[in-house]
């Protein structure tokens, strides 16, 4: 990659700098500059600064049309360059107006090797979107040709597993083909009250599966206050009948979320799960626990789960965004997740595997006298699926424990869920966009051993014979500095004193006469001759 690096170079703002960001790099937001492609990054620079009044130029790089990479100013600094991804993306501008064509390959071919050099950098597969692309984003950057290039910036796979999977929630008894399809490429499968239906249809096919029981008016969780007595009967009265028809189904939800509200309530939760745990596992099955809500602001009370966190298998939460659109900075919402795990570590307690058993958008229901999925918002599939990926990613890079989200929910009965709904057609883009997250890895190519062997023969020099240099430097106590060289036709080698640390010891012989050594003593910062 042909990279300069123009830091420091005007012009700049005389006393306003950028200031660092406050949370991970996790995108990649690609710009154009919507001007001529011979436009000079001097001039652009000169805009932001004089008439907007910036610190700099308002990415940190930019590719210009010949497949220059400048590197404007550093990663980590927050540039005001995409609206609501700048506290998480890196932003890089094209020069042109990509409006109606593409960018030439020489620029597209720089801007992918620059994106594979970050991604390298931060050691994370970086998600890559458009400007417009980015939380209230009203623009068109970088072009109307953008849906038709962007694929060719996708650069470095994600190792399967390395970033979390989506599950298929569904609600109805119908289990279709093409819903074990779909839920085999995206890589799960959460099922509620999965005994009513062909549920043998998932793990036939080996696909995760986790099971969730819901009882009416979820009369079950009352159970919880009770401890572990209640963790016994609700085992005996709810969770065996059901559990037990589908024996081949490991992992299940226990019973739905109950909000915390005091250290009676947290001890007896901390209590039911432990014991519900220990129940599940002699019982041959993994527990996902706890699924604290969006609604429930009771972060504090994570103090009082020590004991049931070190036991359960899963960490289970509901996640929903109460705003008009993905908030991918609001962790009382959305990312509440990075808030609960902050909290289980401040107390220095085990972070099981987590898994967002409901995501997506939602009213207050306290405001709204119920509940309002996407599709009253107005939002298309192609946004929808696309946040979706995007919100996931992010939130797996702050949580590295995260293994997968649901998306709430499918083959909808109740018709209080219907606006949540995800059909054929949106679960079917999903995957599409999810799979492009989870391509294998290339595989390193083996070294060239023949090669390096051949042409490290090329700069070995032969050993004074009995290696005489290196033993008269260790006689004298000094460790080697070097390998030995020729100067002429002298044969050389540095040391170091151990008990002179600014001065280099130079031994050296004529070429044959192994036994004439000389020491030079010179001054390790000027090189002058001391001895």
């Amino acid at each position: 990659m042909n990279r300069i690096d123009m830091r420091t170079a005007p012009p700049r703002h005389l006393w306003k700098t950028w200031q660092p960001r406050s949370e991970p790099i996790t995108h990649v937001v690609i710009h154009h500059s919507a001007t001529p492609p011979t436009q000079s990054i001097h001039s652009m620079a000169w805009y932001h600064v004089n008439t907007k009044d910036m610190p700099s130029i308002q990415y940190h790089y930019v590719v210009t049309h010949d497949g220059q990479v400048c590197w404007m100013n550093d990663d980590d600094l927050l540039v005001w360059h995409g609206h609501g991804s700048n506290e998480w993306g890196i932003g890089v501008c094209l020069v042109g107006d990509f409006t109606h064509e593409h960018p030439p390959e020489v620029q597209l071919a720089a801007a992918r090797e620059l994106i594979a050099h970050l991604e390298t950098k931060h050691g994370r597969r970086l998600e890559v979107i458009g400007h417009k692309e980015a939380p209230r984003a009203a623009t068109a950057c970088p072009g109307d040709t953008w849906d038709d290039w962007k694929e060719e910036l996708v650069v470095n796979a994600v190792q399967d597993g390395a970033y979390p999977r989506i599950l298929v929630a569904t609600q109805s008894e119908q289990y279709p083909d093409w819903l074990v399809d779909v839920a085999e490429r995206l890589g799960g499968w959460q099922p509620i009250n999965p005994w009513r239906g062909a549920w043998q249809k998932f793990t036939e096919r080996g696909i995760p599966t986790f099971g969730r029981p819901v009882f009416p008016d979820d009369s079950d969780k009352a159970l919880i206050k009770l401890g572990k007595v209640g963790a016994e009967r609700w085992w005996r009265e709810y969770g065996e009948p059901v559990i037990r028809l589908c024996p081949d189904i490991i992992d299940w939800s226990g019973p739905n979320e109950e909000t915390v509200w005091n250290q009676t309530d947290g001890c007896a939760q901390d209590a039911f799960f432990s014991r519900l745990a220990d129940i599940y596992h002699d019982n041959g099955k993994r527990l996902l626990a706890y699924r604290k809500s969006t609604h429930h602001w009771d972060f504090p009370y994570w103090d009082f789960f020590g004991e049931s966190l070190s036991k359960v298998d899963y960490l289970a939460s509901n996640h929903y965004e109460l705003g008009p659109r993905f908030d991918l900075t609001d962790t009382n919402g959305l990312m509440r997740l990075v808030t609960d795990v902050a909290a289980i570590r401040s107390y220095g307690y085990r972070v099981p595997p987590c898994i967002v058993t409901e995501w997506g958008y939602d009213s207050d229901p306290r405001e709204t006298g119920g509940h309002r999925g996407w599709r009253t918002r107005g939002i298309d599939r192609n946004t929808y699926t696309t946040e979706f990926v995007q919100g996931m990613l992010r939130l797996g890079s702050q949580v590295p424990e995260l293994r997968y989200v649901s998306g709430f929910i499918s083959q909808v009965e109740d018709p209080q869920w219907g606006t949540f709904e995800l059909d054929r057609g949106d679960l079917e883009m999903l995957a599409d966009k999810a799979e492009a997250s989870y391509v294998a890895a290339p595989v390193p190519a083996e070294p060239p051993v023949a090669q390096i062997v051949a042409e490290t023969q090329r700069h070995i020099i032969p050993r004074t014979p009995g290696w005489a240099l290196y033993e008269a430097g260790k006689a004298r106590g000094y460790y080697e500095a070097s390998g030995e060289f020729d100067v002429g036709e002298w044969r050389c080698q540095a040391f170091r004193d151990p008990y002179a640390p600014g001065l280099q010891i130079i031994a050296y012989c004529p070429i044959g006469d192994w036994e004439d050594i000389h020491f030079a003593m010179v001054n390790n910062e000027t090189h002058e001759l001391v001895a």
